[in-house]
């Protein structure tokens, strides 16, 4: 089973006071980002080795329904970046062929939709 965890936001005019925005999900290797118009970004894997994706278009008030970005993830930490014209990055280690590969995907619309696997030479 994987551990419940919280998101907390904070703000260098609230610095060192952190405060929750999210305590409610269940998974681990969570990361989060903000994109160029202050939406909370978040990847995290599931109890069942998915690739999950939440987002928030109100600093963290309310949250999308998670979006399934990838399967069959490897147990470790995503990661998630957005570039200058807001294309999403997510990133994670899934086992292809029975090595463990570093992969990623790519959203051109903030995680509604994500495009193929890519898979890197980089093996873990």
């Amino acid at each position: 089973m994987a551990d419940k965890f919280k998101i907390y936001k904070a703000l260098p005019e609230d610095l060192p006071t952190f405060t929750t925005i999210k305590d409610d999900l269940e998974g681990i290797g969570a990361d989060i980002t903000v994109d160029s118009v202050n939406h909370y970004l978040v990847s995290y894997i599931d109890s069942s080795k998915n690739v999950k994706f939440i987002k928030s278009e109100d600093c963290g008030q309310t949250w999308s329904n998670p979006v399934l970005a990838e399967t069959e993830a490897e147990n470790c930490q995503t990661g998630i970046e957005v570039d200058m014209v807001n294309r999403v990055f997510l990133s994670f280690v899934k086992k292809i062929s029975g090595i463990s590969k570093i992969c990623y995907k790519i959203s051109k619309d903030v995680g509604e939709t994500w495009d193929s696997l890519v898979e890197t030479n980089i093996t873990i």
